[in-house]
């Protein structure tokens, strides 16, 4: 028993050991990195930080030497030593007294310089601010986000118009190349049939993505629910490409159902750039499409049965036939 207890606290010292700072011939203490979340970081005025400084929702003060760069989310950071690196800060404030050899970048938050001095570029969403004795040798710059967030925005909007318009491109060109006619047969559903369509469209595009949602809140019907609305974003596709080929019959009249879909889908993709517009295109014509084809399907699935006739009767016997008298 004495044994593993003092095995116990052996191991406890070394690892003890081992998690302390290390301390040099010069007296400083020394370590790796320093990271905190939701909690302060503290960089003593004797101790140097051979790494990052990584806060998250937690106040960072250096009152040491930070040998790498300094990340904050959600807290202010004050340097009264030297940070060799990058600061950058999202939701919070910098303060520098002390030295920063590198730019400083804050999101949402104010950089002020101090009486300190700052080897390379300050920007920060508020004004950034450098009172009397403060130096900083690069720009100042007032970040203006809302530029930035706009320009993505509409950059991911374009790759998605164009993602989405590719893939269904390639659909619509295999569906009426590869299947001319059972392409011209959905498009013939879709202007003969447009009311039983239309309701089929509405019941299967509303009631299938209901009830997989039961499916997957149940444990026995996860993969039933998952596998469902997988299918539902394919047969979505092809209702869209099928939607497509019948406005542009409509426009061209006796054309193929390719020439078709190609003058419709250039509509329809059209309308999807109107902001608000597109997405009730989308739903509407992937709505009506999958309705025609589970209409067009109903009909190719009835087994056709002729009509019984009446038998024939026998043919009467003829003179040269008939039986001698």
């Amino acid at each position: 028993m004495r044994r593993a207890l003092s095995a116990a606290l052996l191991a406890v010292g070394i690892v003890a050991v081992a998690a302390a700072p290390a301390v040099a011939r010069d007296g400083r203490e020394r370590r790796d990195s320093a990271v905190s979340i939701t909690g302060r970081v503290d960089v003593v005025k004797s101790e140097t930080v051979d790494g990052p400084v990584v806060s998250v929702d937690g106040p960072v003060s250096i009152r040491g030497f930070v040998n790498g760069d300094v990340y904050v989310v959600r807290g202010n950071v004050t340097v009264d030593g030297r940070v060799n690196g990058t600061v950058v800060v999202v939701r919070g404030d910098v303060t520098v007294s002390g030295r920063v050899d590198d730019d400083i970048t804050v999101i949402d938050g104010r950089a002020r310089v101090v009486g300190g001095t700052v080897h390379g570029d300050v920007k920060s969403s508020d004004r950034p601010r450098v009172s009397e004795g403060g130096r900083v040798t690069g720009d100042l710059e007032k970040l203006d986000l809302s530029g930035w967030f706009t320009a993505i925005g509409f950059a991911l909007l374009a790759y998605l118009w164009i993602a989405v318009s590719v893939s269904l491109l390639v659909v619509g060109i295999v569906f009426f190349t590869v299947f001319p006619r059972a392409g011209d047969a959905v498009v013939r559903v879709a202007h003969t049939a447009v009311g039983p369509a239309a309701g089929w469209g509405a019941i299967i595009a509303f009631g299938v993505p209901i009830a997989a949602g039961l499916a997957i809140s149940t444990l026995v019907g996860l993969p039933l629910g998952l596998g469902a609305l997988l299918a539902m974003g394919l047969v979505f596709c092809l209702g869209y490409v099928v939607s497509a080929a019948a406005l542009g019959r409509l426009i061209l009249k006796e054309q193929s159902g390719l020439i078709a879909f190609l003058a419709g889908f250039g509509i329809l993709r059209a309308a999807a750039i109107i902001p608000g517009l597109g997405l009730l295109v989308w739903l509407l014509a992937s709505a009506y499409g999958v309705g025609v084809l589970a209409v067009a399907a109903y009909r190719g699935g009835r087994a056709i049965t002729p009509e019984p006739t009446a038998p024939s009767e026998p043919p009467e016997p003829s003179e040269s036939t008939a039986a001698p008298s």
